[in-house]
């Protein structure tokens, strides 16, 4: 909030913001929000998206995550989700393990008050834990790791109080904002989204670069990297010494019938290259919840044939694959829609680096993704040319354990 506020018309600031969660914060709500901090920070250079996945509890999304945020850059995240508490902390663990991102919780709105028609017990049990998890666990949660706390419910026993209606007034099924629950939901997060009156330092940091002749070597920590004004000549890049070789598997693409990803999460044993891939099913069972595959990459060529029930390792080892990792059972228990016969599974191997790093956008990321710790950055100028480099910019996440 301080670089929005900090961005003027000369100076505009880069904050790139991520919505992430479940189907509660893919409604159309965050729209408001983003729409409302493009108008009061005009200047600022806002890169803002929603990459969260409808059902996907804690349990599912700690398999998307890394696909999902770390390519991304975030420098604001904010945050919404239901399941299991223990998995909940892990996510936000991995992020202030491997990004230098602010985070915004966002505790549970209220959906049923004691007194409302509860015929098993089970809405009584379940306004209890959530009651408990937005006033108790998720404060101490936020106070553990140095995040910011949206109290949605305390806002919305609030307003349900003031105007004496029903939670129900508010949603369009037993859980899910109707319009005027979207409208409250924005403005009760809106109120958090301030800056400080003062600027606060944050986990990155700007050196001036030291060149010896077209050479220059810099040890740092941290996860990331950035070269930022470079101008002439193409540089040559190093980490610890060698060329870089991070590269990631992005988010498989949707199941056939739900905003699901088939696969949540494609694994690696072997370095990794730039390519795509293509995972075609060659027999399944009717519904298509089991299935038999063959795996192509489009420099690996043919990588192995596999089945969805057993772990696969691709014969060059640059694709695993893992039975639990599927979502084809629950995507066909929701609609009841059989897998197509010519069903494909793509997705991008890309690379978390730039070598050579090129003149270009004002700020490069040259590395991430990095193990959190001590690393020696080198770039080298071609023979002859006078390297020009503005500043270094480090980005230094407050856990080491990532």
């Amino acid at each position: 909030m301080s670089q929005m506020a900090a961005s003027t018309a000369s100076n505009a600031k880069t904050v790139r913001v991520l919505f992430y969660g479940q189907s509660i914060t893919k409604q159309n709500w965050w729209r408001a929000v983003a729409q409302d901090l493009r108008a009061r920070y005009p200047h600022a250079d806002l890169r803002i998206e929603n990459r969260s996945i409808g059902g996907y509890s804690t349990q599912y999304l700690i398999r998307t995550m890394e696909a999902d945020i770390l390519p991304f850059h975030p420098d604001l995240i904010l945050f919404h989700d239901y399941g299991s508490e223990d998995v909940y902390e892990k996510i936000i663990r991995w992020i202030r393990a491997n990004t230098t991102a602010e985070i915004l919780l966002q505790s549970d709105h209220v959906v049923w008050l004691p007194g409302e028609e509860d015929p098993n017990g089970s809405r009584r049990k379940s306004f209890d834990f959530q009651e408990r998890h937005s006033f108790e666990w998720l404060p101490k949660l936020a106070a553990k790791y140095g995040l910011g706390l949206v109290d949605i419910r305390g806002g919305w026993h609030e307003h349900l109080k003031q105007r004496g209606i029903s939670p129900k007034e508010l949603l369009r099924d037993s859980v899910h904002l109707n319009a005027a629950g979207e409208a409250l939901y924005a403005e009760i997060t809106k109120k958090y989204l301030v800056a400080p009156s003062a600027g606060l330092p944050g986990l990155e940091r700007e050196l001036r670069p030291k060149w010896k002749g077209g050479r220059l070597d810099l040890e740092f920590e941290g996860t990331r990297v950035d070269v930022v004004g470079l101008q002439g000549a193409a540089l040559d890049v190093l980490i610890d010494g060698q060329r870089p070789g991070l590269f990631y598997h992005s988010r498989p693409t949707n199941t056939w019938d739900a905003d699901w990803p088939t696969v949540m999460r494609v694994g690696h044993e072997k370095p990794l290259q730039v390519e795509e891939w293509v995972l075609k099913v060659v027999g399944r069972n009717p519904p298509g919840t089991e299935f038999q595959f063959e795996v192509y990459g489009s420099v690996t060529g043919f990588d192995g044939a596999g089945s969805s029930k057993e772990r696969f390792v691709s014969r060059s080892g640059r694709v695993t694959l893992d039975p639990t990792d599927y979502d084809v059972e629950r995507s066909y228990g929701l609609h009841k829609i059989a897998m197509p016969g010519d069903w494909q599974i793509r997705w991008s191997t890309l690379p978390q680096f730039r070598d050579p790093v090129r003149p270009g956008d004002r700020v490069q990321t040259v590395a991430y993704g990095l193990k959190n710790g001590p690393h020696r950055l080198t770039l080298i100028a071609p023979q002859g040319s006078k390297p020009n480099i503005e500043k270094i910019r480090i980005y230094q996440p407050p856990l080491k354990e990532n």
